[in-house]
C-alpha cells in the first residue's frame, strides 16, 4: 500500500542479512524500460508517491521512442506515473470493469502509448 493509500504490487526477496528487500514494482507492464543504472533500481526499489521525480526520463524516451513533441511526452509521461492501477471501491462499477483482467493485451496498449501510435 502506497503512503497515498493506492495499491501497487512489488516483488520482494530475503536479502542480506534476511532483511526483506523490494526488487520489483509495478502496475503497468514494462516501465522500468525507461531507465538505466542506478535509475532503474531507484525506481524499481520505490513508492509509486515519489514517481513524479521519474517523469522527465520517460519524457526523453516518448520523444525518442515516439516522435512525441517535449511537451506532449511530459503530458504522456504524466499519464504514466505514478505506477499504480486505480480501484475505486465505492464506484457502483463491477471489479472487472475497474482493472484489467489476466486477458488484457497491457503489453501492447504501453507500446502503443511508447511508439506514439506507430
Amino acid at each position: 500500500m502506497d503512503r497515498d493509500g493506492s495499491a501497487y504490487g512489488r516483488a520482494r526477496w530475503n536479502g542480506a542479512g534476511g532483511v526483506w528487500v523490494q526488487a520489483d514494482r509495478g502496475a503497468l507492464p514494462q516501465q522500468a524500460v525507461f531507465l538505466v543504472g542506478s535509475e532503474r533500481e531507484a525506481y524499481l526499489a520505490g513508492e509509486p508517491a515519489d514517481d513524479a521525480r521519474f517523469i522527465a526520463v520517460f519524457a526523453h524516451a516518448l520523444e525518442h521512442a515516439g516522435g512525441y513533441a517535449p511537451e506532449e511526452a511530459r503530458r504522456v509521461a504524466g499519464t504514466l506515473l505514478p505506477d499504480v492501477l486505480s480501484y475505486d471501491p465505492d464506484a457502483s462499477r463491477v471489479l472487472s470493469e475497474q482493472c484489467r483482467t489476466l486477458t488484457d493485451d497491457a503489453a501492447d496498449a504501453f507500446l502503443a502509448v511508447l511508439t506514439n501510435g506507430r
